[in-house]
Parts: C-alpha cells; structure tokens; sequence
C-alpha cells in the first residue's frame, strides 16, 4: 500500500482511483464492511482503491482538542489498511482552508480535480462540506 500525505495545495498524481473517505480510527468491524465493499468494487471496476483520512481529526479541529482519541495509532491504522488489501492511504491536512470548502467545492476541487477519482464508497451516515451540508 502506497502512503501520501497531502494538503489543499498539494499535486497529487494517481488517477482511477475508487475512494472511501473517513478517518478509520479503529478500523473496527464497520469500518471493515466499508473497506471490504470498496476493495471489492476497485476490483470489479478495474481501479485502485484508495482512503482518504483527514490530519487532524476534524473532531480535533474544531474543539481544538489535540487529546488522542483514536483506537489505534497511525503505524497500526497503516498496518490494518494493508491487510485489507487497500492500495492506497492517503492523508490530507485539515485547516481552515479546507475546513471552508462547501460541498460542492470539495467535491470539484478536491474529490475531482486533486484526487480525480472514478468512484466514491461512502458509508450511509457520510456527511461532508462545511457545515456538513454535504451528504
């Protein structure tokens, strides 16, 4: 499994990529599923999969809370993704320049033109955007 760690402004050069979005802090039996559905689909559709985690914890953010919270630790996460099959696990600071974008910006700017994903594998309850208006 490839690793990047990315920022708003970053290049960022894998394109066909099947993406799932969360911050897997336990990669607990849920997350599995996700993981799970998302290999499957990468390998139906002919693309690598890919996670997408947010640095820091938009939880951590916003509360300014820099307590670690997480169930495991990051080499752990990295680890766990890898077993999975997941080709790539990619990190994107959280700031406010990201923390601003709407949904619809994240969705062009990020999820599209940084990220130029194929496919999106989100679990029922993914909220995004600012002001989690996004869904």
């Amino acid at each position: 499994m490839k690793t990047y760690n990315i920022d708003i402004n970053s290049d960022f050069d894998v394109p066909n990529i099947n993406l799932t979005i969360g911050n897997f802090d336990g990669v607990h039996v849920a997350h599995r599923k996700i993981i799970q559905i998302l290999v499957e689909q990468s390998k139906e559709f002919k693309v690598d999969s890919a996670i997408l985690c947010f640095v820091p914890h938009p939880r951590q953010y916003f509360t300014n809370n820099y307590n670690d919270f997480n169930i495991v630790n990051e080499n752990l996460k990295i680890k766990l993704l890898n077993q999975l099959n997941v080709n790539h696990y990619i990190t994107l600071k959280f700031d406010y320049q990201l923390a601003s974008l709407s949904a619809h910006d994240f969705i062009h700017n990020i999820l599209c033109k940084k990220l130029k994903i194929n496919y999106l594998t989100v679990g029922y309850d993914f909220k995004f955007g600012k002001n989690r208006q996004g869904d």
